[in-house]
């Protein structure tokens, strides 16, 4: 979560003067359940959308407003908070908010996937096809598509057939034979 302390003042262009925003502590969550709500208002998929050239900007901006836990912000709010820290914003949305790292081998190795376009509702379906509680909805978004794929590489990796298993084992065993030998001296 993303904790943002709002306060300062706005011009308003309209009235040529400047409007003192009320001091709040605004809580912001990159979750599949703020990019679900976003795609229900927009009809269109967020991730590829914040790909694209030229829009990204305008996406992440509208999308900000439904990272909101709590009482939602007003439109001077969203502006100023826009304003102020969008690059506190932008850096929190691309942490991964994880130290899971898939390093892929020989044996991880999937065929390259067909291009999907990748929705709220796959994303779910990927959930409950993996048995991940609801509940992780709410987690950063990306920890939870590392938690997807970790679940699709450990899941492909017990599809080993009898000869890969032991071949991997060979070599799993030869990695350890030599990091024995190493610490031995």
């Amino acid at each position: 979560m993303l904790e943002i302390n709002l306060f300062g003042e706005l011009f308003d262009d309209a009235t040529q003067s400047f409007i003192q925003v009320e001091p709040r502590i605004v809580r912001l969550e990159h979750s599949l359940l703020s990019m679900s709500k976003w795609e229900s208002e927009y009809e269109l998929p967020l991730l590829s959308s914040m790909n694209k050239e030229g829009d990204a900007e305008r996406i992440l901006k509208s999308y900000v407003k439904f990272m909101v836990i709590g009482p939602p912000i007003a439109d001077d709010e969203d502006t100023m908070l826009w304003a102020k820290h969008r690059q506190d914003i932008i850096l929190y949305i691309n942490k991964p908010h994880t130290a899971t790292k898939i390093v892929y081998n020989d044996r991880n190795i999937k065929k390259k996937p067909k291009k999907q376009t990748v929705t709220s509702e796959i994303i779910y379906y990927w959930m409950m096809a993996s048995n991940i509680p609801l509940e992780c909805e709410k987690w950063h978004l990306n920890r939870l598509l590392t938690l997807l794929e970790v679940f699709s590489v450990m899941t492909d990796n017990k599809k080993l057939s009898q000869k890969e298993s032991m071949i991997h084992r060979r070599s799993l065993n030869q990695a350890r034979r030599a990091a024995a030998e190493k610490a031995r001296g």
